[in-house]
């Protein structure tokens, strides 16, 4: 196929009157504009029929386009058979990471195996657009396209400074990755990445530095909730709302309960934040959520088991989280869905792997 559309850049290429090394054209249309005349350097003619070369052409370019469509529609199903929560590398909680990824859909009924990282790993980031999952761990970052065998990692231009990120969150709108929360000692930096000219660009950090804190986006904005600070070395019940557009910060009211190594997600104009630990109560098994509209906190259904270091996503209308830790030395399959139409939580198939301090997100394409 590649060959055949060689073929007809060269043709073109001849039929626009190219020339030859010595400077001398040797293509062109013959005096009634009817046939393609070659005329070679070295002597000889080749006439071409011109009504046939123009039919070759429109073929050619018919095959383009159906070539075109048909690897839209091989993304597309790819990008649907993609479709799911995504739970990437973590820890058991004891010394081991590990780099296996396996993702649930309710289609399927279950969780299946994904592509393995490159590399074993915990304390990342994840997220993803257009289908395509990305991966933030500490100052690499890594990418798998819908139905690919393998992961891709990322180079970058020039000698730029990687965002380094243990415990933040990563976050895309209009095909930009924010990674927030980042820097060597934690202390809330943001930075932007361009996904197409790969270039990182610092931004405004965070009003309140932390890390291991709740975020989503909501309508064009990303919001981030709880974590830790080592400012005073505990939880934090700040929420604070970035507008990539202006490049600023803006502080909302905070949550009724400061929490940190929580789960949090946007469904339905209400942000929730589930579980974590508070220094008061120890792991909680609580779930909060704000009301963009009244701008307001109130506690929700809680789940079944408290738990830190949690996976969180919204698929298909409901809120789930997955894994974590319940005790902070073992790691869990556990998994449940809230209906937020019920303020219920109900159990889902457990993962095949106990896992905590892993990457989570979700696809969607429909």
């Amino acid at each position: 196929m590649a060959c055949a559309f060689g073929f007809v850049l060269v043709l073109c290429s001849l039929a626009a009157g190219v020339l030859a090394a010595d400077g001398q054209a040797f293509v062109g249309l013959n005096g009634n504009g009817t046939n393609l005349v070659l005329d070679p350097p070295h002597g000889g003619q080749v006439v071409v029929d011109g009504v046939a070369f123009r039919g070759l052409l429109q073929d050619l370019a018919k095959m383009k386009s159906d070539i075109a469509q048909l690897q839209g529609a091989q993304r597309r199903n790819a990008a649907f058979r993609a479709q799911g929560l995504y739970a990437i590398a973590g820890s058991d909680m004891n010394g081991t990471s590990f780099s296996s990824v396996e993702s649930f859909n309710h289609i399927m009924g279950g969780w299946t195996s994904k592509p393995a990282l490159p590399v074993p790993t915990s304390h990342l980031a994840a997220s993803q657009a257009n289908a395509v999952v990305y991966a933030h761990v500490a100052t690499r970052f890594f990418s798998l396209e819908p139905g690919a065998t393998e992961w891709q990692e990322w180079t970058f231009p020039g000698s730029q400074t990687v965002a380094h990120s243990s415990n933040s969150a990563l976050e895309i709108i209009n095909n930009t990755a924010f990674a927030i929360g980042c820097g060597v000692e934690r202390r809330g930096h943001v930075f932007s990445l361009d996904l197409t000219t790969k270039i990182w660009t610092r931004l405004a950090d965070m009003p309140t530095p932390r890390y291991a804190f709740g975020s989503g986006i909501y309508q064009g904005t990303i919001v981030c909730a709880g974590g830790y600070t080592l400012a005073t070395g505990g939880a934090v019940a700040a929420f604070e709302r970035f507008y990539p557009a202006e490049n600023r910060w803006e502080t909302l009211r905070s949550m009724q309960v400061s929490r940190f190594s929580g789960a949090g997600g946007i469904l339905n104009d209400h942000f929730y934040m589930v579980n974590g630990h508070t220094f008061d109560q120890g792991f909680t098994n609580s779930v909060e959520r704000y009301d963009f509209n009244s701008q307001t906190w109130e506690f929700v259904a809680s789940t079944t088991t408290a738990r830190i270091h949690l996976g969180g996503a919204v698929f298909n209308g409901f809120l789930y989280v997955f894994g974590g830790s319940s005790s902070g030395t073992n790691a869990l399959t556990l998994a449940e869905k809230y209906d937020p139409s019920l303020d219920r939580w109900t159990p889902e198939p457990s993962m095949s792997t106990q896992r905590a301090l892993f990457g989570s997100t979700s696809i969607q394409t429909s």
